[in-house]
């Protein structure tokens, strides 16, 4: 295997991290935000290797913590996965020189799908854990604060209160 493949793969990866990343290199107040843009981020990076029919089954953040890489149910056949053009340029390149044959490019697909699940699963491990707090947050957006009803709004507030509390970041 040719290390240009993995390279080419990791930047298309990368195109999908990019402007989550960009976004939250400011000093202005993204927390709020931060929940729907790492759901939108993390499902994007799943419809390259999950069915759609599943993935139109999440529809919040909350049911990402459940769910389950390792049924087969829930993947795409290994030529369906989306690695990017170039990777696929490069893998078709070496197959026609007769450098790769059907075989090594099964590895490589299940290889790229492996990488894609172990990052999922880390962002899942590190960020859904505090999902409580970043999902509580999204009730200050300016835009949940105009299409909420005062009383909803509060409850959210309340939520927010006693997240904080409970995960030490205030104390009373």
């Amino acid at each position: 295997m040719n290390w240009i493949q993995y390279n080419v793969f990791f930047y298309f990866i990368a195109t999908y991290l990019q402007p989550l990343l960009v976004k939250y290199q400011t000093d202005n107040p993204m927390v709020p935000f931060l929940f729907d843009n790492l759901f939108s981020t993390i499902k994007n990076l799943m419809e390259l290797f999950i069915k759609q029919d599943i993935l139109s089954t999440l529809i919040h953040g909350n049911q990402l913590k459940n769910f389950d890489f390792t049924k087969q149910d829930n993947l795409l056949p290994l030529k369906s996965i989306t690695i990017g053009f170039a990777a696929e340029k490069v893998i078709n390149d070496l197959k026609r020189k007769d450098i790769l044959f059907s075989k090594e490019i099964k590895k490589i697909l299940k290889f790229y799908r492996s990488i894609l699940i172990c990052f999922l699963e880390k962002v899942f491990e590190r960020s859904l854990s505090s999902s409580a707090f970043l999902q509580a947050t999204s009730c200050v957006k300016p835009s949940s604060i105009l299409s909420s009803s005062k009383i909803k709004l509060l409850q959210q507030m309340k939520n927010l209160l006693h997240t904080l509390l409970s995960s030490s970041y205030i104390y009373h």
